[in-house]
């Protein structure tokens, strides 16, 4: 529509210019008019036109008119409609008997013809959602197959089709969602909804009303995707499980087997404790893989006799499991009791595969355990891609004087690139070792003096801190050290001048300082892309 109007852009008041000019004119016509006598009419007449319109000019010039010229256009307002077409969109539970899905479309476009409805006002689009969102043709019957439910981020994807950012979204007035409210995967719907900068009408779908004390559930809410295990390793796989109406139950009968199976093997079995109050929890069940290779495994939970919906008490997903050697190697510069221990406990390991070099005397090293098919004759690697044959190194009680300096800038490297050190202290290590004065010394996390830092020898046992207590290399070990004093007990320890900034500190002597701070026994810190642990 095009309109047209006339508006004066001037500082002073128009009424106030108006009011001033016309006092003008009639102050110049009675000027002339009291002059008529020596004037002619046509002289008279011209005189005060002439001067009127000067006035007048005068006065457009403080009024500054202007003509204003305005288009404007009515575009209809935007509305997405998603409807959830998860599987669990199937289950027989809303009024009449039909699935929730059914429901929905019902409502849609059966007698309420919200759809319809809405595209009286607005332009409409309508999409189907589960592990992804795709426009749909709202005529057409929709299946319940999609094995995930991804609200969240159907939310997302459909208003980015409107080419919306949460500030700015092309004229969409609002969202429309239909669902059973199950999300499984993705970021959670409460947490995108505010940014979307449009309301969000929710219409949950699903569970219809039984009589009173009758309507009982439990479920497995969501099921795990994308795990990885490692074969012959604890394996933990986490589960949401549902429940409602179990108040009426017993202690006792509210004790339900969650079980975990491979086809008709079960693998595992964990007995759930179902609250009276209705609600969700996270349980876990834990099995140990035998075989490698993609596995599908299902969760289930028994029936109840009268439960309402069963669809929800198996699940079935897929595992993945594979056997990702940890390619280890330790050297020590001589057979002492502690690398016999690592040695032993290292092997026991299902997926390590261990290599172990120690010093029997001047350039004389014995190798066991597994050949890696390099030259170890000098305890590390000579050349750069002999390292890769490793994904962790620990150096033991060795002094940085029985390598070349080309191998200590080998290990820097190693380090750096992705691979695993520990050191393990001992009278040749750190400080004592001479490491003060190698390539090593910017890798370890601690700082060292040098030969003079020296040992303690006393026996004490380690204070965890709470970076220790919140790090995975002692993770589950708070109870050791606050209960198990003499369990726990070291019979010594390197000294050295402190931690590195940056490293995180997991154990400390409880008595020994090293200047202002207490003696570091167990520092981590991470190198480049690698870890290392001192």
């Amino acid at each position: 529509m095009k309109t047209w109007d006339l508006a004066f852009a001037g500082a002073w008041p128009a009424w106030l210019v108006m009011a001033i000019a016309v006092a003008g004119a009639a102050l110049a016509y009675a000027f002339y008019r009291a002059k008529r006598g020596r004037l002619t009419r046509r002289t008279f007449l011209a005189l005060a036109l002439l001067r009127t319109a000067l006035i007048a000019v005068a006065a457009l010039f403080l009024l500054k008119p202007v003509i204003r010229y305005s288009l404007s256009a009515t575009e209809p307002t935007k509305v997405l409609v998603l409807q959830d077409v998860s599987e669990s969109m199937s289950i027989t539970d809303s009024v009449g008997g039909g699935s929730r899905l059914q429901a929905g479309m019902d409502l849609l476009r059966g007698e309420q013809n919200v759809l319809g409805r809405l595209k009286d006002a607005h332009e409409v689009s309508f999409f189907g959602f589960g592990a992804f969102t795709a426009e749909a043709e709202p005529t057409r019957e929709l299946k319940a197959d999609q094995r995930v439910t991804a609200i969240g981020e159907a939310l997302k994807e459909a208003t980015s089709r409107v080419g919306g950012d949460g500030q700015n979204l092309g004229g969409l007035a609002g969202v429309v969602l239909l669902s059973d409210g199950v999300n499984t995967a993705g970021e959670e719907p409460h947490r995108i909804a505010p940014f979307l900068g449009v309301p969000v009408y929710c219409v949950a779908l699903g569970g219809k009303e039984r009589e009173k004390g009758r309507f009982f559930d439990i479920g497995i809410a969501s099921a795990p995707r994308d795990l990885e295990f490692i074969v012959n390793n604890k394996a933990t796989v986490r589960v949401r499980l549902a429940n409602y109406g179990l108040g009426g139950f017993s202690e006792d009968k509210r004790r339900i087997r969650l079980s975990l199976k491979r086809g008709d093997e079960k693998l595992a079995e964990e007995v759930v404790q179902f609250p009276s109050v209705n609600g969700r929890r996270e349980v876990t069940v834990e099995y140990v893989p035998r075989k490698l290779g993609l596995h599908r495994l299902t969760l289930a939970l028994p029936v109840l006799d009268g439960e309402a919906v069963t669809e929800n008490n198996t699940r079935t997903f897929t595992v993945r499991v594979t056997d990702p050697r940890l390619r280890t190697l330790v050297l020590e510069g001589k057979p002492r009791s502690e690398y016999r221990f690592l040695r032993r406990t290292l092997e026991s390991g299902p997926n390590v595969e261990l290599t172990g070099v120690v010093k029997l005397r001047k350039d004389k090293f014995l190798l066991q355990g597994v050949d890696a098919g390099v030259d170890l004759s000098r305890g590390l690697p000579a050349r750069g891609e002999d390292f890769k044959k490793f994904d962790v190194i620990i150096l033991g009680d060795i002094g940085a004087g029985e390598f070349a300096a080309i191998q200590l800038d080998l290990l820097v490297a190693f380090v750096a690139d992705g691979g695993g050190l520990m050191t393990t202290g001992g009278y040749h290590a750190y400080g004592a070792g001479g490491y003060a004065a190698s390539a090593l010394d910017k890798v370890l996390p601690l700082l060292m003096g040098g030969k003079a830092d020296g040992h303690t020898e006393r026996p004490f046992t380690p204070r965890l801190l709470p970076g220790g207590e919140a790090h995975p290399v002692l993770d589950g070990c708070a109870a050791f050290f606050r209960e198990g004093s003499e369990r726990a007990a070291l019979d010594g320890a390197n000294r050295t001048l402190g931690a590195k900034p940056g490293a995180t500190l997991l154990l400390v002597h409880p008595s020994e300082r090293a200047g202002d701070e207490a003696l570091p026994v167990l520092a981590a810190q991470r190198y480049g892309a690698g870890r290392v642990l001192s």
